[in-house]
């Protein structure tokens, strides 16, 4: 699934970036984003100190982002896809969208980063696209296995003639959406909560929204498998205590305020996320097309 033919990433001008300080532009040129990892550094936005927040979604494993409709959560996943095109080249990442809503992700269309060359917006489309993730994952764990390596990193470091294997990410926009397209087949959450177990190891991670975490959205087997957790502006106390740990996501009013949970965190850390302009957004894909594909 990865590509084929090897050629040098050219990657977006800077100057396609509007100035500001808590913009993208200020985030790409940050010492933290521009510091080479073997992770997959996602942009998240500011903390209220005014530092910039930024993470490893390899360290997390899997994302799982809840909040209303409105207060920021397609806009978050705008701002770190962005992100993430300017750090890495397809050869190291690759995206996987599933958005049955179909607005919010159109930009990327025929990017040399997408797996499936545009967003996937149709269900039974949904159904195939994580079948095909799951047999690269199966693929994967075999190659590692036969190289008797532990993960994608040691695999990637020891490469000889081998040929590298991209990070994939899937992005799955409003777990609600697909839940009740599934007419209560467990197929659609059987398959996400394979690739959040077992993808990790060769490179897989998924990203996850939805509105609210109620019970039959996230099932108890999608609650054990995303361990980093975004909130935005939740119902109620309830809501905020089941998902977080705590209280206060019921107070969260101001567009793009999120409270954001690790594993390896005691108590959740409150950040403003970053506005991402529609129109920046397209400069850039259509610069990453016309001189990558």
């Amino acid at each position: 699934m990865s590509k084929n033919e090897k050629r040098e990433y050219i990657k977006p001008s800077i100057e396609l970036l509007k100035d500001g300080e808590n913009s993208l532009k200020s985030f790409i040129q940050s010492e933290r984003f521009l510091e080479k990892t073997d992770g997959i550094d996602i942009c998240l936005g500011v903390t209220e100190d005014g530092e910039k927040y930024i993470v490893d979604l390899t360290k997390l494993s899997n994302l799982l982002i809840v909040g209303w409709s409105g207060m920021g959560k397609t806009v978050l996943i705008n701002f770190l896809i962005t992100g993430l095109l300017y750090k890495y080249s397809p050869e190291e990442l690759q995206l996987a969208i599933f958005d049955l809503y179909g607005c919010g992700y159109k930009c990327y269309k025929n990017l040399p980063h997408m797996l499936f060359s545009k967003p996937i917006e149709d269900y039974s489309e949904t159904m195939e696209g994580l079948k095909k993730l799951i047999d690269e994952m199966n693929r994967r764990r075999k190659i590692l296995e036969d190289c008797s390596n532990e993960n994608i990193i040691e695999y990637n470091k020891n490469l000889e003639k081998k040929e590298a294997l991209p990070r994939i990410i899937i992005i799955v926009d409003e777990l609600a959406n697909f839940m009740w397209h599934s007419k209560g087949s467990l197929d659609f959450i059987m398959s996400l909560v394979a690739l959040s177990l077992f993808g990790r190891k060769v490179g897989i991670h998924v990203i996850a929204t939805t509105q609210r975490p109620a019970d039959e959205i996230v099932t108890g087997l999608i609650e054990n498998r995303f361990f980093a957790r975004i909130a935005f502006r939740l119902d109620h106390e309830v809501a905020s205590m089941r998902f977080l740990g705590i209280a206060g996501a019921e107070k969260l009013i101001k567009y793009g305020d999120m409270f954001f949970l690790s594993s390896d965190m005691k108590e959740p850390i409150k950040l403003k996320g970053i506005y991402s302009d529609h129109l920046e957004r397209k400069d850039i894909c259509d610069f990453i097309r016309e001189n990558n594909c």
